[in-house]
């Protein structure tokens, strides 16, 4: 697994645009749980093996990183979109399933 400060690289500005011109596939579509797992570790240059648990790892030790990071806290203060920033508070994260 790649270490995750290697992960928290900034992107190249074409991936950047080509993020802000395109979605990320939404939580509903229509595919199965590896294949959303293999899709989102895509995006993010996580490689994915036959187990997915250390790809979920990375994944998630990655989320904590950025969420801790204090350069993506400031960012997201002067951010002026809400539903990326999942709100102001320090309450605990937590995961909404129709």
């Amino acid at each position: 697994m790649p270490d995750v400060d290697s992960l928290m690289q900034e992107w190249p500005s074409e991936f950047e645009d080509l993020l802000r011109e395109t979605a990320v596939p939404p939580a509903d579509a229509d595919v199965d749980l590896p294949t959303y797992i293999d899709i989102a570790c895509a995006l993010l240059d996580i490689p994915v093996y036959e187990s997915r648990v250390q790809s979920l790892h990375a994944l998630f030790t990655l989320y904590l990183d950025f969420k801790n990071s204090e350069h993506f806290k400031a960012m997201m203060n002067v951010s002026d979109s809400p539903m990326r920033r999942g709100g102001n508070d320090d309450s605990a994260d937590r995961m909404v399933i129709d």
